[in-house]
């Protein structure tokens, strides 16, 4: 007897013994379960096709990184002993998808999808051994591979173009094919399972807009109707010789239901061709799917086969800036080599203006950014300490980074160097700087919380005139999810010896953070005008939902002192292809950024003040 239906017992018994007049409660129609294990999904990888092997083990399939393809994901087999908690990878690169167990032989049968073909395949677990039984063929899809009890006979469905899907048996002994027939007309075919003995195998198929529960008796070669659509069925499996486990799906939700073979009516109308044709409730069909033997011509890729288009941005801060961006842009198809040609213009006064270009390459190995700019800066007396000043700063920027990920974290490095000369209203100096970068990103997501950090360390040197300087960046951040909720907390440390940084301003397609080095651009400060030589922030934040404005909290710190903080609302994220944001983008709109916050800003160097900024451009970064 189930643990609570005890417990329920117990309950009505002690009631009863009480008062012996008083009514019993019904007794429920199914008790409530008791979970006794759980597995959650990690990084979003899945939990797929769990089968049991023996009483204590379960095997599942879960997608995992290619060894060769980093960005590509395919199925491997994992096992699960329930007794220790303990995960294993049993396969690599096997690419699999459904599968059966072989409990005797140790061996899997499982449909595997590699270059768009589809194949069954056997696999010896322990060596990975991995050999065809079926072959592959364009147009041909294997799916649900179930073993008999005997591990001698293995019925899987597969479907080729132009023709319904089929239920076929093979003998593992000598290879032949039996086709299971059909009721005529049917229009779906999933989930076969064996009975107990090995003599009959069920499965569902749809017919007329239902779907039934259908059992093909192989001594009589009869098939047999077992239900009358009344539900929507799906998972047969046999609990006895007479008794048949399922899962119905209803109006009410999906329910687990049994129920007894008992007599049921034989099947007349049944499809014996070979290959079954298509059928359609509505008699309307697509036209035959074509198949052309002859080798098409192909090429190599061509990353010079460049679509453009114009790119305009724009941005705006409530404390007096209006920047407008207008240029050109493009990049092949995979957007491997991406480009901008722009100006940026302060259409409210003389902050920010000037010219640029942007050049992308994401190479196999090695990534690649290059970028030219001519820039003129005017920063307004915001600060206690220092007045109005203006420059212009021209430069040639250039970057080649590498990236090695594994399964749940990734190491980026880069090496980065500018050329240029920087004029203020007084002097004009040659700069240059040399950069080098290491960062490491660490991420776990098991459904309900997720957990990690991302780490990074920069380490610069330059010239600026005759006047050689050095420094480091540091960033640390702590990041999860606790159920929809995104939360981070971060620390920023930068020095530098023999040069200033100066802090504020809003970060553009022109200037940004990653190509001034010395320059700091944070819009709450808004061109603030304040320059030191180290540098720490310190904050926090936390939203309802991904990509949805952060509630967060910053902390200043110049040359050791608090200047001040701020706190509100900010969003800065990116529209780009294979984003959560690009596939509600308008089709060709890709490496769009988008920046906007709300905020308010208090401290002993700067004045209490509120402010808004939005921003919205290409961003090839």
């Amino acid at each position: 007897m189930p643990r609570q239906k005890k417990k329920f017992v117990a309950q009505q018994k002690q009631l009863l013994e009480i008062d012996p007049n008083d009514i019993a409660d019904t007794v429920p129609e199914v008790f409530p379960k008791e979970r006794l294990f759980s597995l959650p999904a990690r990084g979003q990888r899945g939990v797929r096709y769990p089968h049991w092997q023996g009483n204590d083990t379960l095997l599942f399939v879960s997608s995992v990184r290619d060894t060769a393809h980093a960005m590509i994901f395919s199925g491997a087999l994992f096992s699960w002993s329930l007794s220790t908690g303990k995960i294993t990878q049993l396969t690599e690169n096997a690419r699999i998808r459904r599968f059966t167990l072989s409990q005797r032989a140790q061996k899997i049968y499982a449909e595997q999808v590699q270059f768009g073909y589809s194949q069954l395949v056997e696999i010896t677990l322990g060596t990975n051994h991995v050999k065809a039984i079926t072959h592959r063929e364009l147009g041909t899809v294997y799916d649900h591979p179930v073993l008999n009890r005997s591990d001698d006979k293995l019925a899987y469905l597969r479907v080729k173009a132009n023709s319904n899907w089929q239920l076929v048996v093979r003998d593992l002994v000598d290879g032949l094919e039996t086709l299971i027939p059909m009721p005529q007309g049917y229009q779906y075919l999933a989930q076969p399972q064996w009975d107990m003995a090995g003599r009959s195998i069920t499965f569902v198929a749809g017919r007329a807009g239902l779907l039934d529960i259908y059992r093909y008796d192989f001594e009589l070669h009869t098939l047999y109707k077992l239900t009358d659509g009344q539900y929507v069925f799906t998972y047969p499996l046999y609990l006895s010789k007479e008794r048949l486990l399922f899962l119905a799906k209803t109006a009410q939700g999906t329910q687990l239901r049994v129920f007894n073979i008992g007599n049921t009516p034989e099947v007349n109308a049944i499809s014996r061709f070979t290959p079954m044709p298509r059928a359609s409730s509505t008699g309307v069909l697509l036209p035959k799917a074509e198949r052309h033997h002859t080798p098409l011509p192909s090429q190599p890729y061509d990353i010079w086969r460049q679509s453009t288009s114009l790119a305009v941005g724009g941005q705006y801060h409530s404390i007096g800036r209006s920047l407008l961006h207008v240029g050109i842009t493009g990049s092949d198809l995979l957007d491997l080599l991406s480009w901008q040609v722009g100006v940026t213009q302060d259409l409210a006064g003389d902050a920010l203006s000037g010219r640029f270009s942007d050049l992308r390459y994401v190479g196999q190995y090695a990534n690649w950014h290059a970028k030219v700019f001519d820039t003129r800066f005017s920063a307004p007396n915001r600060s206690q300490h220092h007045g109005k000043h203006s420059q212009r700063r021209r430069g040639i920027f250039l970057q080649a980074g590498t990236s090695y990920q594994a399964e749940h974290w990734r190491l980026d490095t880069h090496f980065a160097g500018q050329l240029g000369d920087e004029r203020t209203d007084v002097e004009r100096d040659d700069l240059r700087w040399s950069r080098f970068a290491l960062s490491h990103r660490w991420f776990e997501d098991r459904q309900s919380v997720a957990f990690g950090s991302h780490m990074s360390w920069h380490w610069l040197q330059g010239k600026s005139g005759e006047q050689s300087w050095q420094g480091y960046d540091l960033s640390a951040r702590l990041f999860g999810r606790v159920d929809t909720f995104p939360w981070y907390i971060s620390g920023k440390y930068q020095q530098r010896h023999n040069v200033f940084m100066a802090l504020g301003g809003l970060e553009s397609p022109i200037a940004d953070n990653n190509s001034h080095v010395n320059t700091l651009f944070i819009p709450e400060l808004s061109m603030a005008g304040l320059r030191g030589s180290h540098y720490q922030q310190f904050g926090g934040g936390v939203t309802w939902r991904a990509n949805r404005p952060w509630l967060y909290y910053h902390q200043y710190h110049l040359d050791r002192q608090l200047i001040g903080h701020s706190y509100g609302l900010r969003l800065s994220t990116k529209i780009e292809k294979g984003s959560w944001l690009g596939k509600f983008a308008p089709a060709g709109v890709s490496n769009l950024r988008v920046d906007m916050g709300l905020s308010r800003l208090s401290g002993t160097s700067l004045n209490d003040e509120n402010s808004a900024w939005l921003g919205i451009w290409y961003d090839l970064r």
